[in-house]
């Protein structure tokens, strides 16, 4: 018994070790975000937002069981659920890295806000900056122009001087 023990006590230890270091990291990358510029920063400084983004991602559980988890069977399911798709961002969701942003030139009265979920905070020449929902892979643009309103935000950054 006492040995379970000593192996649960470490057990205990080792996961509360992992999640301060998954807070401290977590809060390092909301600092490092909250610095950002307007303009989206520097090349180095956006690196370091998605190398910190990437560290925190590996720490976190894919998907955590409510209870332990049934017996393997070697019969495979026979449900024909579609598979589940994330929903899309919201105002509070931290800024994905790779996702495209987005200006609107229109009413911003009249955006979809569950289709075009706003950027908390962001904003570029005034203009409040967007995610588009249809935008489902990093790098996908599939909002820019809809409706000759929505244009893809690129923000201006300065070259690097040469050494």
């Amino acid at each position: 018994m006492a040995a379970a023990q000593s192996e649960f006590d470490q057990a205990f230890t080792d996961l509360s070790e992992g999640v301060n270091t998954l807070i401290a990291d977590f809060r390092e990358l909301n600092a490092k975000i909250q610095s950002l510029p307007p303009d989206g920063g520097t090349p180095a400084q956006l690196q370091a937002v998605k190398d910190l983004s990437a560290k925190v991602h590996a720490a976190l559980p894919v998907e955590a069981p409510a209870s332990p988890a049934p017996p393997v069977s070697s019969t495979p399911p026979t449900t024909d659920a579609p598979p589940t798709t994330p929903p899309a961002p919201t105002p509070a969701s931290p800024p994905a890295v790779d996702r495209t942003e987005y200006t609107f030139d229109g009413d911003p009265t009249a955006v979809n806000m569950t289709e075009w979920p706003p950027l908390e905070s962001r904003t570029a020449d005034g203009k409040q900056l967007y995610w588009y929902a249809g935008d489902t892979a990093p790098g996908d643009a599939k909002g820019d122009g809809q409706g000759g309103l929505w244009h893809r935000y690129t923000p201006l950054i300065a070259a690097a001087p040469a050494l």
